[in-house]
């Protein structure tokens, strides 16, 4: 009996020494190379791998990088895991591993026109790709910037904004960025991002605040005419 369940265990082990790994123009034995861009890519994840660092990612031939689980994956494939696994924890739609290749194969965002990045170590947190579940039920991919600019429109309206315009969340109008001052506390002259209220609804605010609070606000602009004075 034990003989027998060995000899089953080890031509399952042969048969599965010999998956194919599956690329575009279809299944090919042994170690697959990338075509198109794609990279071979085996028929199911490796549920482990060594404690110790692998050379190449789990799913491809590139180096690997990060780590997720008890499995090592390049940037591409990290990515992947993480979007999948954050669209299950928030309920949304889960999407396959070759809809995520296809929405790879170009790292434009639709939103701002901009290349994207997969990890943040690579370059601004704002052009990160992200995975955004649009309203309408579509998938695809958008910058971080452009995945939170999408979560304050109403619908997918996102999409329908001209270049060079934003839309204020308090009125509500989409206006020219020109219409809208910098915030300077977020960055250098010429580099700092455009604040989110436009410049008749932020004075509007301001005036509330200030109304608000002014016994705080008098009480700042003594100290700093005592300070003026002084000097």
């Amino acid at each position: 009996m034990n003989a027998q369940v060995n000899i089953t265990h080890n031509l399952r082990r042969k048969v599965a020494s010999q998956v194919v790994n599956i690329g575009p123009d279809g299944p090919e034995s042994g170690v697959a190379g990338e075509s198109r861009g794609e990279c071979a890519r085996s028929v199911a994840p490796p549920s482990y791998q060594n404690a110790a660092r692998p050379a190449l990612c789990a799913w491809c031939v590139r180096p690997a990088t990060r780590k997720h689980g008890s499995a090592w994956f390049c940037a591409r494939h990290y990515r992947f895991q993480q979007m999948r696994a954050t669209a299950k924890r928030h309920g949304k739609s889960v999407p396959s591993y070759e809809t995520l290749e296809m929405l790879a194969q170009c790292l434009e965002c639709v939103g701002c026109g901009r290349a994207m990045h997969w990890l943040i170590a690579d370059g601004p947190r704002a052009r990160q790709v992200t995975l955004q579940h649009d309203r309408s039920g579509a998938i695809r991919f958008l910058c971080l910037g452009c995945n939170t600019s999408h979560s304050v429109h109403p619908g997918d309206e996102f999409y329908n904004i001209p270049p060079d315009h934003k839309r204020c969340p308090r009125c509500g109008d989409v206006k020219a960025c020109a219409s809208f001052f910098t915030d300077r506390t977020r960055g250098r002259r010429g580099q700092a991002p455009l604040r989110s209220l436009c410049k008749e609804c932020g004075r509007v605010s301001n005036n509330e605040h200030r109304a608000n609070n002014r016994a705080r606000f008098n009480a700042r602009q003594q100290e700093w005419r005592a300070r003026r004075k002084a000097s």
